[in-house]
């Protein structure tokens, strides 16, 4: 680390880390601490200073202070100090360019919690300079919105955290002076790249709340403005999937969009395979939808991977697989795996993660009871589509399909189809990841992404 700093040698390290938080993710290897910043207003922008106009206003300690993160080898010790100098002079000029330094730190180790912590104390000053804003309310954004699930007993506050910190990341970015001729193209470059992660947690925001139109919208805009975030083409996915009116063509392809953009994350392929198998009964074809998406970022004209109408399926037809696409979807997006793949993906790293598997459901008491496999083929004995099996059987006492049985009865208290149960069976994968419970109960609070066969449920399972 350097020992004399200067405007432009600051502002591109911050840059450079909103550059690589944004498009990383959320690379850290365990799942970071949710910083309590509680912001009733965004803070006020600052004129931007030149380094002329900055002055050591506590004198030589304050200086010395500064500087004695340059001194350290220690890059994360480099950062605290950075950001301790920034709490003992809260009026320092050199305060905002200390925090941006510490999460540029932060960024380069791939250590959240350090680019939270500066971030949080340069986000909850009364004023701030746009630049260092856009850096810190862009650095939250991208490395904790990927770990807000929907089984969070905290996702609504999270979401109000996100909602604020893309608002007042919004504002500075519109308050940001644009630099003289010569550096404009760095500067266009960060700029979008900001945009495109704010506008993208807007969109998660939106799908989170289940506000599908809104997250389309927002996602499409991400998408258009980095074409290359595979984050922003996973969770497009699971908004076509989701709603009222879901569109498993679109859905299947920006999946295949995030997995061609992640050729380094096995899991995205596992699940992409899966649920394109799904809705064909086989991979036939998928090699073609790969190399479209490879090309396109959006479904060009005339595209359609839905095959032929076959004979009605036991378990409901294009809802079905639509559903169960979804909650693979859903699991590659949610998959803390997953998330850390993603971004060592796109560091560089190798990936260990495996795919989605398989799909199961479990219930009654403490769950011991099996209840078949939900993205298995129809063929297989334990698959709930296949009529003929224990798991597909309408007459079977291990089955959902079994409108009198403990599990499919509307009135049973352990039933998928009651919608009043406080205990519905669970939905895992075949290493242990719980999913949620499946059930037409949309008010339980452990649903998960059981949000996305609801409607699968009420128009196949449970109908009467």
């Amino acid at each position: 680390m350097p020992k004399t700093f200067t405007v432009r040698g600051v502002l591109t390290v911050a840059f450079g880390a909103v550059l690589a938080v944004s498009s990383v993710s959320a690379s850290a290897q365990t799942r970071p601490l949710w910083p309590e910043i509680r912001l009733n207003a965004c803070p006020n922008i600052s004129p931007p200073k030149t380094l002329e106009q900055r002055t050591w206003k506590h004198g030589e300690a304050e200086q010395n202070d500064f500087q004695a993160a340059g001194k350290v080898q220690d890059r994360k010790k480099a950062a605290e100090i950075l950001i301790t100098f920034a709490g003992k002079y809260p009026d320092s000029d050199y305060r905002e360019l200390a925090l941006i330094l510490a999460m540029g730190i932060g960024a380069s180790l791939k250590d959240m919690n350090l680019q939270s912590d500066a971030a949080k104390v340069l986000v909850e000053a009364p004023a701030g300079e746009a630049t260092a804003l856009v850096a810190a309310f862009v650095t939250l954004d991208a490395g904790l919105s990927p770990y807000v699930l929907s089984n969070d007993p905290e996702e609504k506050q999270k979401l109000a955290d996100l909602e604020m910190w893309t608002k007042c990341g919004r504002d500075a970015l519109a308050a940001q002076v644009p630099p003289a001729a010569g550096q404009s193209n760095n500067y266009e470059k960060s700029r979008l790249t900001s945009e495109s992660v704010l506008t993208r947690t807007a969109g998660f925001v939106a799908l989170q709340r289940q506000d599908y139109s809104t997250a389309e919208r927002e996602l499409k805009k991400a998408a258009s403005d980095n074409p290359q975030d595979a984050l922003t083409f996973l969770w497009l996915s699971t908004t076509e999937l989701s709603g009222n009116d879901p569109d498993l063509n679109a859905g299947l392809f920006y999946l295949a969009r995030a997995e061609q953009l992640s050729p380094q994350v096995p899991q995205f392929a596992s699940v992409l395979r899966e649920s394109y198998a799904t809705v064909h009964g086989s991979e036939k074809g998928l090699e073609k939808v790969e190399e479209i998406a490879r090309s396109n970022t959006a479904p060009p004209t005339g595209f359609n991977i839905l095959p032929k109408p076959k004979k009605e399926r036991h378990y409901g037809t294009a809802i079905a697989a639509t559903a169960i696409v979804g909650l693979l979807v859903y699991g590659a997006v949610a998959h803390p795996d997953a998330v850390t793949a993603l971004g060592q993906s796109v560091a560089g790293g190798q990936s260990t993660a495996s795919g989605t598997g398989k799909l199961m459901i479990f219930g009654g008491s403490d769950h011991q009871t099996y209840l078949g496999c939900l993205n298995c083929a129809e063929t297989a004995p334990d698959s709930i589509s296949n009529e003929y099996g224990q798991n597909g059987s309408r007459y079977s006492q291990a089955s959902i399909w079994n409108h009198y049985g403990e599990f499919g009865s509307p009135y049973q208290p352990y039933s998928a189809c009651n919608p009043y149960s406080t205990d519905p069976p669970i939905i895992v994968d075949d290493v242990g990841t719980y999913y949620g419970r499946l059930t037409v109960n949309q008010f339980h609070p452990e649903l998960g992404a059981g949000r996305q066969l609801i409607a699968w449920l009420r128009q196949a399972v449970c109908a009467q």
